[in-house]
């Protein structure tokens, strides 16, 4: 379980996630290629037209930028599906302490975040450990990640790396 530190903190400034009304102009990381990893359901008509946008995707190729962005609020969320356990410790509890939301996927649903388990080795034998570890994660405002995983779905042909990893 994660502990508080009260806030995430720029030198004597504390930082935020995004407080935006909606995500109308708003900005997200997605990872490179994620148009083959994911697909955005459309909204139900009954949601108010400024609630039916999703924010832009960008990709800086950083885990790291990307979670300092989002707990600085520059960033509305940002989804990662096979970070190295080294690229999002330390800013996922950075998020967190921001007021952040942070997910992971399992069992079939987007769940709430709890710690990092130790994983097996992708090949060959081996015991568990944290430099194995590797879910997917999704961060962000805690109203853009609900909208989000009411929108975003796997794309449902997905490559078989990512079912896999997914376990799909």
């Amino acid at each position: 379980m994660f502990w508080s530190l009260a806030g995430a903190w720029f030198d004597d400034v504390p930082i935020r996630v995004s407080r935006a009304d909606d995500e109308r102009g708003q900005i997200m990381a997605l990872p490179g290629g994620h148009l083959r990893a994911f697909r955005f359901r459309r909204p139900d008509r009954s949601v108010p037209r400024p609630m039916r946008a999703l924010p832009d995707a960008r990709t800086t190729g950083s885990c790291t930028a990307e979670l300092v962005l989002i707990a600085s609020g520059a960033l509305r969320a940002g989804v990662f599906i096979k970070p190295s356990i080294w690229d999002v410790v330390a800013g996922t509890v950075i998020v967190r302490e921001a007021g952040g939301e942070v997910l992971t996927w399992r069992d079939g649903q987007w769940t709430q975040f709890e710690q990092f388990e130790p994983g097996k080795p992708e090949r060959g034998k081996g015991e568990p450990a944290l430099r194995h570890w590797g879910r997917p994660l999704l961060m962000g405002a805690p109203d853009a990640v609900e909208r989000l995983t009411a929108r975003m779905a796997w794309h449902p042909r997905l490559p078989r790396p990512l079912q896999k990893l997914i376990g799909m």
